[in-house]
Formats: C-alpha cells, structure tokens, sequence
C-alpha cells in the first residue's frame, strides 16, 4: 500500500468502525467472564466469537473495510486478528488495569535509581485518559497495516 493510500486507510472507515466497537464495547463482548479469579470483560468475544451476533457483525464490517483497502488472503486473515487482538487487550487492559489504577501509582513510586523508565513513564501514563490511550494505540496499528 502505497504512503498516500496508508494514510487514507489509517485516516477512514475502519477507524470508524473500530472506534464505534470500542463504544459499544459491552454489547459486543457480551456478558464478562471470570478468568483467573478476576471479571474479564473479553473473555466473551474471545471464548464466543463465532456465536456473538455483536462481534460477528462487527468483523464483517472491518472485513469489507480491509477488502476495500486492498487486504486479501492471509494479509486480510491476519489484519483483522490482528485488530481484534488489540481491541480484546484494550478492553482487557481497561477494566483490569487501567492507567488511573492503584497499579499505575505503585508503578510511579518505583525507586528511580533501579526503575526510572517506568517509574518516569508511570507518572505521565496517569495523565492518559482512557480514550487517548484507546485511540493512540489503535493509530500505530493502523499505521504498521498500512505501510
């Protein structure tokens, strides 16, 4: 795909369609599962994706969305895995370990001298909201797809 095309991908309708998913994230993972002792919000999609209507109808649109774009084959086969594997750890990463956690703050009084990057990078992830993290995250994929 050429650079002007990447950036009309990136830039268009999966965008959309993605970032819709994300919104109705709850009825298109269905009910959460406990995994591990812990609610997973997208033990569903994961354990029922070839019996939830939501994600079903979901991946059909991104599908169109990526023929549309010039993906194929195993590019297609491995784009649209690729993006629900970013949307279940989003969501997952959301509800289990969001940025405004308790975890964060741990991370942000690491000791600088044995952890400075995260220690550094904690504190700057608490100023991240959920839906910057969401969208800057699903930009760099989108980015990788289209070069």
């Amino acid at each position: 795909m050429e650079g002007h095309q990447a950036q009309k991908f990136v830039d268009g309708p999966l965008v959309v369609g993605v970032l819709t998913v994300r919104g109705r994230e709850d009825r298109a993972v269905g009910p959460d599962q406990e995994v591990g002792g812990q609610t997973d919000p997208a033990a569903g999609l994961v354990g029922r994706r070839h019996r939830s209507l939501a994600g079903l109808r979901w991946s059909e649109s991104v599908l169109g969305v990526l023929t549309e774009a010039g993906f194929d084959g195993d590019r297609r086969v491995i784009a649209l895995r690729g993006l629900l594997g970013y949307l279940i750890g989003a969501i997952q990463l959301e509800h289990l370990g969001p940025l405004s956690g308790d975890g964060t703050l741990a991370l942000a009084e690491l000791p600088p001298d044995a952890f400075p990057r995260m220690a550094e990078t904690a504190h700057q992830a608490r100023k991240v909201s959920a839906d910057r993290e969401f969208t800057g995250g699903l930009a760099l994929l989108l980015r990788g797809l289209g070069g």
